[in-house]
């Protein structure tokens, strides 16, 4: 397997952070995981490389789970009174 290319001057390259999903983070973008296992994952290596640049604090990064991105989004954009179902409501139907 090769070896990631270096996010560039200034920049860690954290493992599990490729310097695209680094860069978009850095700059307020919104990042969204398959899992809340992986938006955690996702999260301690952008903060490993915060702290291996030598920052003290940064602002925190835009990484939801798909689960925390969609029922917010869900309920802003619902115009009735349709609710989104819980696991045991779900199995139930």
């Amino acid at each position: 397997m090769g070896q990631e290319p270096e996010a560039g001057p200034g920049s860690a390259v954290e493992p599990g952070l490729k310097p695209e999903i680094d860069a978009w983070l850095r700059n307020s973008g919104l990042v969204v995981t398959a899992s809340d296992r992986a938006a955690r994952a996702l999260a301690a290596a952008f903060h490993r490389a915060r702290r291996a640049e030598g920052l003290l604090a940064w602002p925190a990064p835009g990484i939801l789970d798909w689960k925390s991105f969609v029922r917010p989004a869900w309920e802003e954009r619902s115009r009735d009174e349709r609710l989104v179902l819980n696991p045991t409501q779900e199995q139930s139907l």
